[in-house]
């Protein structure tokens, strides 16, 4: 967590990212060894450090110098994925849903993205995170806005 915070705490915003490319396979293999627990690190950061460190790592660097780090040989925990199902619906808030109700009705898409059984209420703010990073700069850019968002004492999960 420490880590995180220096991280975030850098004023400019490409030396963060360098240093979030330089540590974050670090801190997924911590976490994947049983070391660290995601979610205990995630849950005591705040909102804000949260969104900041999830910007940092929405963009990954492609680094000459700083190749990827080998995967394990051994075999990680298995990590929560988001269905198909609300992959697709997260997708339509960002692409479908946004143009027609930001910024007048934002409280509209706060409410596809968090209500009663919405995708934002089932699963861990880290997991999104995670499942962001595979989709379009589009997608990433809306769904971490909402994120952002977040109602004050919304589900964590």
């Amino acid at each position: 967590m420490k880590w995180i915070r220096e991280v975030i705490a850098q004023p400019d915003t490409n030396t963060a990212r360098e240093t979030v490319a330089d540590i974050l396979p670090t801190l997924k293999n911590l976490c994947a060894k049983g070391m660290a627990s995601r979610e205990k690190v995630w849950a005591a950061l705040t909102e804000t450090e949260r969104a900041t460190f999830s910007e940092l790592t929405a963009k990954p660097l492609a680094l000459a110098d700083n190749p990827p780090e080998p995967e394990p040989a051994e075999t990680a925990p298995e990590r929560e994925t988001i269905a198909a199902e609300d992959s697709e619906k997260l997708r339509d808030i960002a692409r479908v849903w946004w143009p027609k109700y930001y910024p007048e009705q934002l409280q509209t898409l706060i409410t596809q993205m968090f209500g009663w059984g919405a995708p934002g209420t089932r699963y861990y703010a880290a997991t999104i995170t995670a499942w962001l990073v595979g989709e379009d700069e589009l997608v990433r850019s809306r769904i971490t806005k909402l994120m952002q968002l977040r109602p004050e004492g919304g589900a964590s999960c």
